[in-house]
């Protein structure tokens, strides 16, 4: 299988224990608990299913949780492994790690628990009207029209997850989706469903776009939400949906 075999190929870059491997995890979804996970990388579990645990860090690279440095030497960059292991990637409802990994991708005898930093989709690339021949030019035609029946209006390029450097999967850019968190300068989109439906701007990436949100005359952009983004000679008014999901933090 791919996600063996690529596993395999990183074993000089990530250390596996042969015993039970302890760590205190902060999972994003319950950062205080400090509770204490014992776990070995491919133990069996339930239905003598193996077992592997993931860590998506704020770039959006994926590492076996216990790799020592993270880094973008150690974390997976085949694009076939990453394409198989994210189009799979759902919240977590197996009834095993739930608390500490949120999140699960499937592949047949295996499944993979994962946590991240922050959200498992990362964007890193925002591609505009980007094709070469006449006939990825049809595609992309199709594939924006298919987009922007579902999404119920007009997109204006596509946002690229599912590791760092690669596109690997992409949504529609939506810049009314635009939500800019105050105080972090974190910046977030709408993401898949299955995956909460949201998803975390790469930083470089948010930096670029901070250059373009609109603020009302009086806002203080330290404090408060901006109101519009400005995108190709157009504003966008923002819908900012994704406050009611940091309202813990306000």
């Amino acid at each position: 299988m791919i996600v063996a075999l690529t596993r395999r190929s990183l074993a000089t870059q990530s250390v596996i224990s042969g015993t039970p491997w302890t760590r205190r995890l902060l999972c994003s979804k319950q950062p205080n608990s400090g509770q204490i996970l014992k776990f070995e990388q491919g133990q069996l579990g339930e239905g003598q299913q193996r077992e592997y645990f993931y860590y998506i860090d704020h770039h959006g690279q994926l590492f076996l949780e216990d790799t020592k440095i993270k880094n973008f030497v150690t974390c997976f960059k085949d694009k076939a492994f990453l394409r198989f292991f994210f189009r799979r990637l759902r919240s977590n409802d197996t009834g095993r790690y739930q608390g500490e990994f949120p999140y699960y991708s499937p592949c047949g005898t295996e499944v993979n628990f994962v946590h991240c930093d922050d959200l498992p989709v990362v964007f890193s690339q925002l591609t505009v009207g980007e094709s070469e021949s006449e006939t990825e030019k049809k595609q992309e035609r199709r594939r924006r029209r298919r987009c922007e029946e579902a999404v119920g209006g007009d997109i204006a390029g596509e946002l690229w997850y599912g590791g760092d450097q690669n596109r690997i999967l992409s949504v529609p850019f939506q810049p009314s989706s635009l939500f800019m968190l105050p105080g972090t300068g974190r910046v977030y989109h709408a993401a898949p469903e299955k995956l909460g439906g949201i998803g975390l701007v790469k930083s470089s990436l948010a930096i670029d776009f901070g250059k373009s949100f609109v603020y009302t005359c009086d806002a203080n952009p330290e404090m408060d939400f901006p109101t519009g983004f400005e995108f190709q000679g157009k504003v966008y008014q923002l819908e900012n949906k994704f406050a009611q999901h940091f309202s813990h933090l306000q």
